[in-house]
């Protein structure tokens, strides 16, 4: 991510990776646009949000995109951050917020600890609008971030305790062993395909405390079976392993290890049925003895297998006998074999942990794992609590919040409405947001004054600003209410000395929808003031703002050029970064198009602060023998805030005289 607000990307041979970086960076571009620049927030805002909406699966048949998952397999910061958690030593959130390092990990954890819950979810929300509003930079933002997570949060103390015990409830489902695992919707699948290892993948859920969901897998077999799907890549039929191992119990240095991830993982023996395709024609059972049986596909199953190149391994556990039968089943056809095995293993095994394998191969497997594992997301719902008008809750939340000495009561009532969160009725939800905006509404209409006008604004979630697109500004009206509303905003130009220079009537109307409105500005206007009158029915709100006609917009080379006396008298300006230290040099140079003459080249040493605006003046002599096509070039060669940064400017001699 780079100064002027724009993401980068870069080629990866990881197919997740790559989609992964384009997501990422999006959400950089998308967190500049909120303010203009990236620096109004802490890194486990800004890379927690962006790694968090990255942390994604794609399924390629569906053509279907998963972001926000929580627990996955490749690039799994899970592991990543409970490897940065215990070594930091167990780190609050404002100590991961006070410090400048980045820690992927860290911040994915926080960032779905405040998701996690829909009470701190409101408050997380309050909480980046408040920051945004802030608009703090450089080595502001963190103090203020500090700040406005402690005045937000109305028990600070209760939150970081919390958020200690939602990371020791994280158990990473998916571990990687051997890899390396793509993952394509469902299936998992090994990139490498010329290995002397076998690609182990456990699969073993072990979280605590559940997440609202657990997106992948989404297979499930009764609860008395476990097991693994098989698509096969038809000319790789005959080639390599592809199977499962049914876990009872891992090594005991492995199950330590994978409690804080310090260190390397051990390569202790785990206590393991394994059970592999081999070539495509043969089922190997192998146990922790090393007692090994093979049995051959039955002729149907291999017809079927080489026909439609698809298989199932589940292995059921007979309730009565305790026999372990593998099932293996293709297009219809089944085939069932008992499975002579250890007595202490079929003792021990409980069908909840597996790992899924392969070798030389990349046949796609999906885990089956027993129904209760396995929970899906509310269809048709943005959040995993089923709240269709989650902004209208915020709005009610907000409200209170800012206001809640004009509101006696609101406090209880917004209690009342998260506890209904839990029973999943959005129907019932939707009725009591409506009643409880109602009554406020009533409450807070019968007081003439300003602070029960900015009340209903923000139960209405009316807001006007000014956003700019290429220095092209607009006036834009956000509004959330089921009664359409007519806006008119009364909009005042102002020269340098405050003087009106032109007075605008921007009318529109306003239904449960964001308005932007063109702006036409005069050529000495400095800023504007714009307020604006809000009609909801017999209700009158009021609402005013002042803000240039133009906006910051980070580090910008400008020049300004006259002829006079055969010299070029140039004022080149910069304006600083919205962060961090500048530094560098000033390059102008006259350029000749005549072989004859010399190129003309002057350097100034520049350092400029955020949000400064410096000015430097320059003369440049024109040689006698010239031409119009001589070229005046102007360079900025900097370092701003850590990333080098060219900018160029150039104009014909011709256009300047």
């Amino acid at each position: 991510m780079f100064y002027n607000r724009a993401g980068y990307n870069f080629p990866s041979h990881r197919y997740h990776h790559q989609r992964y970086i384009v997501i990422h960076e999006t959400m950089h571009a998308f967190h500049m646009a909120l303010t203009g620049h990236s620096s109004w927030a802490p890194n486990w805002i800004t890379e927690g949000l962006a790694d968090s909406i990255a942390h994604h699966v794609y399924d390629p048949d569906k053509k279907q995109l998963n972001v926000m998952v929580f627990d996955r397999a490749p690039m799994n910061y899970l592991t990543t951050g409970l490897q940065q958690y215990y070594a930091a030593n167990k780190p609050t959130i404002e100590q991961i917020n006070d410090s400048p390092r980045l820690q992927r990990g860290l911040n994915f954890f926080i960032i779905h600890f405040l998701l996690n819950d829909p009470e701190r979810a409101l408050y997380f929300q309050h909480f980046m609008n408040r920051l945004m509003a802030a608009n703090p930079h450089s080595d502001n933002t963190l103090p203020v971030a500090n700040k406005l997570l402690k005045e937000t949060f109305p028990n600070w103390q209760k939150v970081e305790d919390e958020f200690a015990q939602f990371v020791s409830n994280i158990a990473p489902t998916f571990n990687i062993v051997e890899g390396p695992w793509e993952q394509d919707g469902e299936y998992y699948w090994v990139r490498n395909t010329d290995s002397g290892k076998l690609s182990r993948l456990d699969v073993i859920p072990a979280m605590k405390t559940p997440m609202p969901l657990m997106d992948f897998p989404h297979s499930a077999t009764s609860t008395n079976t476990i097991g693994i799907d098989i698509q096969f890549i038809p000319e790789q039929l005959k080639r390599g392993l592809v199977g499962m191992s049914v876990i009872a119990n891992l090594a005991v240095e492995r199950e330590q290890y994978r409690k804080t991830y310090q260190g390397k993982e051990p390569e202790g023996r785990d206590n393991a049925l394994r059970i592999l395709l081999v070539d495509g024609e043969t089922i190997e059972v192998s146990s922790p003895s090393n007692e090994q049986h093979t049995y051959s596909l039955s002729k149907r199953i291999s017809d079927q297998l080489t026909a439609h190149p698809t298989l199932s391994l589940l292995v059921e556990k007979e309730p009565n006998t305790g026999q372990l039968i593998l099932n293996i089943s293709a297009s219809g056809e089944t085939q069932r074999i008992p499975l002579a095995v250890d007595d202490e293993i079929v003792e021990q095994v409980t069908l909840d942990k597996m790992s899924i394998l392969a070798q030389n191969n990349n046949h796609k497997i999906s885990p089956r794992l027993p129904n209760r594992y396995t929970t899906k997301a509310v269809q048709g719902s943005p959040n995993p609590w089923g709240i269709n008008d989650w902004q209208t809750l915020y709005q009610l939340f907000a409200t209170c919040e800012d206001f809640s000495a004009l509101i006696p009561t609101c406090h209880e009532q917004v209690t009342t409405l998260l506890e209904l969160t839990k029973k999943s009725d959005p129907l019932h939800m939707s009725q009591q947001l409506a009643v409880i905006t109602d009554a406020w509404l009533q409450l807070l209409s019968a007081t003439k004054s300003e602070s029960h006008n900015e009340a209903i604004q923000s139960l209405f979630g009316i807001s006007t600003k000014i956003d700019f697109n290429k220095q092209q500004p607009y006036l834009f009206t956000t509004y959330h209410y089921s009664q359409t509303a007519n806006l008119s905003s009364k909009v005042t130009y102002r020269d340098a000395n405050g003087n009106a220079v032109k007075q605008d009537i921007v009318e529109t109307r306003l239904s449960e929808s964001n308005v932007k409105s063109l702006l036409t500005v005069p050529a000495n206007a400095e800023d504007m003031v714009i307020e604006s009158h809000i009609q909801v029915g017999n209700l009158s709100l009021v609402h005013k703002i002042r803000q240039p006609t133009s906006y910051f917009d980070g580090v910008w080379l400008n020049s300004h050029a006259a002829v006079q006396d055969k010299n070029i008298n140039l004022d080149v300006s910069l304006t600083g970064p919205y962060s961090g230290e500048t530094e560098g040099e000033i390059r102008v140079s006259y350029i000749p198009t005549s072989a004859s003459q010399a190129q003309i080249q002057t350097r100034l040493p520049v350092k400029i602060e955020p949000y400064e605006h410096k000015q430097w003046p320059f003369v440049v002599s024109i040689p006698n023998a010239f031409s119009e096509d001589d070229l005046l070039r102007i360079e900025a060669i900097l370092e701003v805030d850590g990333e080098p940064v060219k900018l160029v400017k150039t104009a014909r001699l011709k256009e300047i005289m």
